[in-house]
């Protein structure tokens, strides 16, 4: 399951600020669009940093969007989903 709220940061070019465990994880990793933290004191960094570095926090913005857009967005499932559904047809088939 992917985490809505992740999908709506990266649709408003926003960047993410994620605990390191379970899924979100790997949404992060695939789209480079947010940063990770395991301590208190990682959080407070990434904040820190998100808050105060413009650029950074801009490049991680767009790295999600791209990432959503790519990857996430309702035209892509779409796609995806019909792909799915012909690929069960021409199974039927054989």
């Amino acid at each position: 399951m992917i985490p809505n709220v992740i999908l709506e940061a990266f649709r408003q070019k926003s960047a993410v600020i994620v605990r390191k465990v379970g899924g979100m994880t790997e949404m992060i990793k695939k789209s480079g669009g947010g940063v990770f933290y395991e301590t208190n004191d990682e959080l407070l960094a990434a904040m820190d940093r998100c808050l105060n570095d413009v650029r950074y926090r801009r490049q991680l913005g767009i790295k999600g969007y791209t990432a959503f857009q790519e990857k996430w967005s309702p035209k892509v499932h779409i796609k995806n989903y019909l792909d799915l559904i012909n690929d069960i047809k021409a199974v039927k088939r054989l």
